[in-house]
């Protein structure tokens, strides 16, 4: 019984294999890619305005070190996301 689950698992990871193989994912990537970039400016805008918030409250206080550090912080995220984002567009699928 045991050889016979270990056959059934060895067939099916290997029809998996090939069935993978066969698959035409560039369409979908280009999918993605496209979602990706329309989702981006929303991500970002979110990203700013809780930024915004945050640091809102530190300059109220007087705390300008912590608010011109969070601020700092955002546009190395932001930054960062950019990167990403270029570097997923630029690859050749």
């Amino acid at each position: 019984m045991r050889k016979f689950k270990m056959s059934a698992v060895v067939i099916l990871l290997a029809s998996a294999t090939i069935q993978a193989q066969s698959l035409n994912l560039k369409t979908p990537a280009q999918n993605f890619i496209s979602e990706l970039k329309a989702i981006f400016p929303l991500v970002v805008l979110g990203i700013f305005i809780v930024c915004a918030f945050f640091n809102l409250g530190h300059f109220l206080k007087g705390d300008w070190k912590a608010a011109f550090g969070n601020i700092l912080l955002y546009g190395v995220m932001v930054s960062v996301i950019v990167g990403i984002a270029a570097w997923i567009a630029s690859l050749n699928i």
